[in-house]
């Protein structure tokens, strides 16, 4: 407590006129000298560095006073009106003109900690979320607020999916940051969910209606494996083998799985599609589930489970036979925004034709 009571000593005497240096001094003492060179990089212009001192203020209150039990009151933050007003005023022309990661993290956790910073900040946006009533209020509130705080905007795409009976793909985002907003709806969203592998599943009307196509997202939500990448303190899902013919069938045409299964053959057989056809069907999973399914990145595939061995060896088109072996044929993933074909033999196609064709395997983002 003694600490705490001389950290707040300085800042109170800072809030007494002195500024520049010092605020950097302090800082500078609580946060690794790291993390003092990503807040103020070598190459700011002067407009640059001035609007950052403000998240530099507002981020030394946090680091002295978040988790001490202090309670917010703006005698002891704000210098004066006219301080407070000239603060905000550039934090909200740092957000229109956008934020990199590390200054939107800053800010983050300043108005996650501090409601009543974070209602100063956003007060307009929180204002025109309020007035939203019709799916045409909430799209344009999407549209026009996209650098909005996330938990407003996250609000304005649940109340969206509601009233336009859409995918609402942000179920893990809400319980993991929100697991208690009264704005988002989250109890709503706890009733409609069911927990398979840990992860949180939202099905869709056509799911719960077919017992039939709910067993068999239910296995393949299973066949998930998850991964933790420990150097990002993150973690993803990945799908354990490659895409099967019943799989692709089964999510692309559920209510016709009984008339065309009879001519998919073996049905274990590995699914050798185009890019196009396993981004749609990776949107139809999003649909059912509500789980970010996509196609995944090199980087994700580099920490995953071993390649799975290739089942199709064997792929027909227009009447026409082709045998393929394992160095012939790979699997789809990104290279930072464009598709490639990455093979097992540490081979890959930096540019591919758009009827290429190859396997995939799905990661869930978290």
């Amino acid at each position: 407590m003694n600490e705490l009571l001389y950290k707040y000593e300085n800042y109170c005497h800072l809030n007494d006129g002195n500024s520049g240096s010092v605020y950097y001094n302090l800082l500078s003492k609580v946060i690794p000298f790291s993390e003092i060179k990503r807040l103020f990089p070598t190459k700011l212009n002067e407009k640059e560095r001035e609007r950052r001192k403000s998240y530099q203020y507002l981020y030394l209150w946090d680091c002295l006073f978040y988790n001490e039990g202090f309670v917010y009151n703006a005698e002891y933050l704000w210098k004066n009106e006219n301080h407070k007003k000239a603060l905000i005023s550039k934090i909200r022309e740092s957000i229109e003109e956008g934020l990199d990661d590390y200054l939107y993290s800053i800010l983050f956790t300043i108005c996650y900690h501090w409601p009543e910073i974070r209602d100063l900040i956003y007060s307009d946006d929180k204002y025109a979320l309020n007035e939203c009533e019709t799916a045409g209020d909430y799209k344009n509130f999407i549209d026009k607020h996209p650098n909005t705080y996330k938990e407003f905007l996250l609000a304005a795409k649940y109340k969206y999916s509601i009233l336009t009976k859409s995918v609402f793909s942000d179920v893990a985002e809400v319980l993991k940051l929100f697991p208690n907003s009264e704005l988002i709806g989250v109890e709503d969203i706890k009733r409609r969910c069911v927990e398979i592998n840990g992860l949180q599943v939202m099905y869709d009307d056509e799911v719960l209606q077919d017992k039939f196509l709910k067993e068999f997202l239910n296995s393949f939500i299973k066949s998930l494996a998850k991964v933790e990448d420990a150097g990002k303190g993150s973690c993803r899902y990945i799908l354990d083998r490659y895409i099967t013919k019943e799989d692709y069938m089964r999510i692309m045409y559920s209510k016709e799985y009984l008339n065309v299964s009879a001519v998919v053959g073996n049905k274990s057989e590995s699914q050798i599609s185009t890019f196009g056809e396993f981004t749609q069907l990776a949107n139809r999973l999003m649909q059912l589930t509500g789980l970010k399914f996509a196609i995944p990145t090199i980087e994700s595939l580099s920490i995953s489970p071993k390649q799975p061995a290739i089942l199709r060896k064997e792929y027909t088109e227009n009447k026409k036979t082709f045998i393929f072996n394992v160095n012939e044929i790979g699997e789809w993933c990104f290279e930072v925004t464009r598709p490639i074909i990455f093979q097992s033999a540490n081979k890959d196609y930096s540019s591919v034709a758009n009827q290429t064709f190859g396997l995939c395997r799905f990661i869930v983002e978290l």
